[in-house]
């Protein structure tokens, strides 16, 4: 039974405006990442099942530090931009369809799916069959609501200006190799707002660097936290300033320790 994602938007963030010049910019973040991520993955290797960070489980080797900000919904948004910049998903079983690991193993329903997830990139190239793209160690996958103009829609799945992209679309060639691995995931627009927190509930791995560079730059977020616990046990704000992750490990696994009640709305599988 894959974790259940809940639909929770937060109350005081409006739903992020994008245009045809952003959503230029925003396809083009999702092309130029493959070098750093392909390094990033070598770098970790395969994990066993037990460390999925979806469904927070311990155990094996290779676990990162847990950084756990018990925060509410308004200040766990201000998470979101590791959502959107993209952050890494362990335990993966790869091999299975584009379609297999939306459903199977992040729990997004195929309501969901149709209805509001129009336009997927995998290893920088719009999805038009989510059946047959296959998803591979080391697979980077963006997800993103319905981005205006002609750019967002010759991208979209299925466009009828598809013609428009012919040599840039994604036409799976590969051999389909099982197991489990690592992939890297980026969410934008209504699908950040809409999934982002039940994702944070239950972790993500981000880069430690990254990760010490933000608190840093938001000790007023920290400043806001009812709790701070590193691997479980509790810890002072001055004394989190004061860490860098990086020397410890290439990830953190961060999480956000609140309630995230289920929504109804329809469009999430119970």
């Amino acid at each position: 039974m894959p974790p259940k994602i809940s639909i929770v938007r937060p109350d005081h963030a409006p739903l992020l405006k994008i245009d045809s010049v952003q959503a230029y910019l925003l396809i083009s973040t999702v092309i130029v990442t493959e070098d750093k991520v392909n390094h990033i993955v070598q770098q970790w290797g395969t994990m066993s099942n037990s460390d999925n960070v979806l469904c927070d489980q311990t155990g094996g080797k290779n676990i990162p530090p847990c950084l756990l900000l018990e925060l509410d919904k308004e200040h766990a948004s201000a998470l979101f931009c590791f959502l959107q910049s993209g952050f890494f998903v362990a335990g993966v079983r790869v091999g299975c369809s584009v379609s297999a690991l939306l459903t199977e193993q992040l729990g997004i329903s195929q309501d969901y799916i149709h209805d509001h997830i129009s336009t997927i990139f995998l290893d920088g190239k719009p999805v038009d069959d989510l059946d047959s793209a296959i998803i591979r160690h080391g697979s980077r996958l963006a997800l993103s609501s319905a981005m205006p103009g002609l750019v967002g829609a010759t991208m979209r799945q299925g466009s009828i200006f598809a013609s428009f992209r012919n040599t840039i679309t994604y036409r799976e060639s590969g051999i389909r190799t099982g197991g489990e691995g690592m992939i890297h995931l980026k969410l934008f627009n209504l699908v950040m707002e809409d999934l982002g927190l039940s994702l944070l509930s239950k972790g993500i791995l981000v880069d430690s660097a990254e990760l010490t560079h933000f608190v840093h730059e938001h000790d007023d977020l920290l400043k806001a936290c009812t709790k701070i616990l590193v691997n479980n046990e509790p810890v002072e704000m001055a004394a989190l300033l004061s860490d860098d992750f990086s020397k410890l490990s290439k990830f953190v696994k961060l999480s956000v320790g609140m309630a995230v009640p289920d929504v109804s709305t329809g469009r999430i599988r119970e």
